[in-house]
């Protein structure tokens, strides 16, 4: 006969498939640290039970590789065939609610215990038209009762969303948290939160860690909640410490600790009730606190609080190498990928000792936050600048991805690293698109340590430009004296709120500042941004006057690295214009000087020419034309070129044969998967979304949306009125 315990833990074990029982890797839930958090006690609360049914040879126990558990091996637990047979003869008895099976892999069913009463108390407040926030201590279990309520919510057939947010979260993180289906997700806040309106049932969403929200990120957020529809049909829950990132109404609760007799529970059945009952009283019913206790772990002497116990009791018992890399993992700004971080022999260890919270199907992890707290107000600022030495060494070893520019970055302004500031100017355009609301946090801090740091602000308001967060950027613009930086940005401000006799002031402000290449270079930029002011399948206004006028103004500088570039540009935008005027004979003139140079077959006279055969096609057969333009952009130089032009080559043919623009967009890189630079990087973006509501009609107002966004981004508001004009008819 099989205890309670003993049976929970069979039948969850029976749920894994066999083929797992001979594998190589296996998940973490297989683990001793998965079984404990999926059965809602300590750790050595299962090592009786366990032991009894190796025992009773209905499991089997092996030592395997735990997926993103680190680089050591652990000890894994698998149902064994008697332990199968046993379950086909005890089949489970239990009523099953409808719509439970298929929310339960959302949703695990572990056992909630001593909540009954906080869970009816805070269903009672849904409705009431004011977020409910739930608060208390670190570990107390805030994050385990919010889960029990999507859990609940969802077998009654409400469509839940949750988000954990962290240092570095901003509006479109948590949205896209909430809805992680929907790919591509967009920028703009009205195409957001077109998202949040669209269901037809009841919804619950979700904001845990909710203190943590970065005050750069938190008045957006605060608009959001502000906005939202608290009724019968949509429930906002909050969830986190005091005090929050901003002041809003809602219905607050505290979440108290455990009665002691519910806390027992928590500890396993191997052990008296006597003696569980003094550990739970000794740890007052702290859910994290007894998580973290083990047999033999001195408990707390009275009046003592949770926060010693934790350093002179859990920290104490570590080992040095435990110790080194709990440290390091207290420096995290967010939950990070367990196999890029360092320790990874560690990993294992602390994941036992219950110190590791982890997110994302198990492949990113942080130190518990209840212990990350209390280790952090241990370190000395030696021991802190030391941590933060050696995360850096370890971040710059690693391959150079956005993820790892943004923590190298992080640890740079830590450490106040004379890099930071060339970092900051080689890598924030590049880390926009894909990290754009960390690297808003990290100027932001960067700007308050050092606030008469004049590229600093400058940087920042950039970024801020580029979020279209124009309040912000005027922060920065305010705090700049250097007449040229502010032109600059006054000029990407004025461009971005559609100001067009202020941006030609402006424009005229910045060349007079500006040395030959500068001068040069703002210019050919301008020409591109006139030229590319249009949606490929409309009618465009007469510009090419405009352009010709800022092509003569040009002055190509002496120094020939820059001149040769520069004759290029020129020649690319003269025969863009051709081609944008019809002159067939002036575009090939120009092809021909170029090729005269070179030879017909140059990479970028095979560019040109095909898109001249993509201006002046005729109805003819495509098949020829295609294979070219697939050879031609193999020959692109850059990754971005390539898009570019592959999404040139998605507009031409929606036009001749949408069926097969389908299927060329679907190769298109998505524009944050791209890692470009500044307005170019917008105008593919406005380009993109367009065409991707003309083939995702089902999201054409929600694409249209951030199509206009990141072409005002750009300057190209021709461009952007004309979609406006679309969405009001969609409307």
């Amino acid at each position: 006969m099989l205890s309670r315990s003993q049976e929970k833990l069979l039948r969850y074990l029976g749920t894994f498939p066999e083929a797992l029982d001979q594998a190589w890797d296996v998940p973490r839930d297989l683990s001793l640290p998965g079984l404990a958090e999926a059965m809602g006690v300590v750790r050595s609360g299962l090592n009786r039970p366990l032991s009894l049914l190796e025992s009773e040879q209905l499991i089997a126990v092996r030592i395997a590789h735990v997926i993103g558990g680190g680089s050591r091996r652990r000890q894994v637990y698998h149902a064994s065939e008697k332990g199968r047979l046993w379950l086909l003869e005890h089949p489970e008895i239990a009523e099953v609610e409808k719509g439970e099976d298929e929310n339960k892999q959302n949703h695990p069913s572990t056992e909630l215990i001593g909540r009954k009463d906080t869970l009816l108390d805070l269903e009672s407040l849904f409705g009431h038209h004011e977020p409910v926030f739930l608060g208390g201590l670190s570990g107390i279990g805030k994050t385990t009762v919010a889960q029990a309520l999507t859990g609940r919510a969802s077998v009654e057939g409400t469509s839940t969303h949750s988000a954990v947010v962290n240092e570095f979260s901003d509006l479109r993180d948590i949205i896209q948290q909430w809805f992680p289906t929907v790919n591509p997700l967009p920028h703009d806040t009205e195409a957001l939160a077109s998202l949040l309106e669209a269901s037809d049932k009841k919804q619950m969403f979700v904001i845990d860690d909710v203190h943590l929200i970065s005050q750069r990120h938190a008045s957006k957020i605060k608009d959001m909640i502000a906005t939202f529809q608290c009724d019968n049909s949509t429930t906002l829950l909050l969830v986190g410490r005091t005090p929050l990132p901003f002041n809003i109404d809602c219905e607050y609760r505290q979440l108290p600790a455990l009665d002691p007799e519910d806390a027992t529970q928590l500890l396993g059945e191997h052990l008296d009730l006597e003696h569980r009952l003094s550990v739970a009283k000794a740890l007052g019913g702290h859910p994290m606190a007894l998580q973290l206790y083990s047999e033999g772990t001195p408990l707390p002497e009275a009046g003592e609080d949770i926060q010693n116990f934790v350093e002179q009791t859990i920290l104490q018992n570590l080992g040095d190498e435990e110790l080194a890399a709990l440290d390091h993992f207290v420096l995290f700004p967010r939950p990070l990928a367990s196999k890029e971080v360092p320790h990874q022999d560690e990993i294992a260890d602390l994941d036992v000792h219950a110190l590791l919270r982890w997110e994302h199907d198990n492949t990113k992890l942080e130190i518990q936050h209840l212990v990350r707290n209390v280790r952090r107000t241990m370190f000395s600022s030696d021991r802190l600048k030391e941590l933060h030495q050696q995360s850096l060494n370890h971040w710059l070893m690693c391959e150079d991805t956005p993820d790892s520019q943004i923590l190298r970055l992080y640890h740079q302004l830590a450490l106040d690293d004379p890099d930071f500031h060339p970092q900051i100017e080689r890598q924030v355009e590049r880390l926009l698109p894909a990290q754009g609301a960390a690297i808003a946090v990290i100027l932001n801090r960067a700007v308050e340590q050092k606030p008469d740091d004049e590229m600093l602000h400058y940087w920042a308001g950039k970024v801020a430009l580029h979020r279209h967060e124009t309040d912000q950027a005027q922060i920065h613009l305010d705090s700049l004296s250097d007449e040229s930086l502010r032109s600059e940005l006054a000029y990407q401000k004025a461009l971005l709120e559609g100001n067009e006799t202020e941006s030609k002031l402006l424009l005229n402000a910045v060349l007079a500042q500006a040395n030959d290449v500068e001068a040069a270079r703002t210019l050919l930029s301008a020409a591109v941004q006139q030229l590319e002011d249009r949606l490929f399948d409309e009618p465009s206004d007469t510009v090419s006057s405009s352009i010709h006028s800022l092509l003569q103004d040009v002055k190509l500088p002496q120094r020939q690295e820059y001149r040769t570039a520069m004759m290029v540009s020129l020649s690319m935008i003269q025969h863009a214009v051709s081609l944008f005027e019809g002159d067939s004979q002036r575009a090939n003139e120009l092809r021909d000087a170029l090729a005269s140079i070179s030879d017909e077959h140059d990479p970028f006279v095979r560019l040109l020419k095909l898109k001249a055969s993509f201006r002046f096609h005729s109805s003819g057969s495509l098949e020829e034309l295609i294979a070219e333009a697939e050879a031609v952009i193999q020959l692109q130089p850059t990754d971005f070129h390539k898009a570019a032009l592959g999404l040139t080559l998605a507009e031409f043919l929606w036009i001749h044969d949408s069926q097969r623009a389908q299927s060329v967009f679907a190769d298109v890189p998505q524009p944050d998967t791209l890692q470009s630079k500044g307005v170019a990087q917008q105008r593919y973006a406005g380009r993109w979304w367009y065409l991707h509501s003309k083939l995702s009609p089902n999201q054409a107002l929600m694409s249209m949306r951030e199509a206009s966004r990141c072409f005002r981004s750009a300057g190209c508001h021709s461009a952007s009125r004309k979609l406006v004009k679309r969405m009001h008819r969609l409307l």
